[in-house]
């Protein structure tokens, strides 16, 4: 019974990380249409990979540590 909760959690950070990337896609693409849906989630990533690579280690930990921030401020 434990095992499914922490996969029922899992699954529900994993949606919520999905969302904010969606969100945070959209904001800094504004002329592209974004859906909740594997099409934009797959541009999303491939747009966030693609700025990651350029940008320093610390700064990806900041903006990893600030979006663990706004998913705590949601419970």
């Amino acid at each position: 019974m434990k095992m499914k909760i922490n996969d029922e959690v899992n699954a529900q950070r994993q949606f919520e990380q999905h969302i904010e990337l969606l969100i945070t896609y959209k904001k800094c693409n504004l002329d592209k249409d974004v859906y909740l849906n594997l099409d934009s989630l797959d541009k999303a990533l491939k747009w966030y990979h693609n700025i990651a690579k350029d940008i320093n280690p610390e700064m990806i930990n900041e903006f990893k540590k600030k979006l663990g921030e706004m998913g705590e401020d949601n419970d």
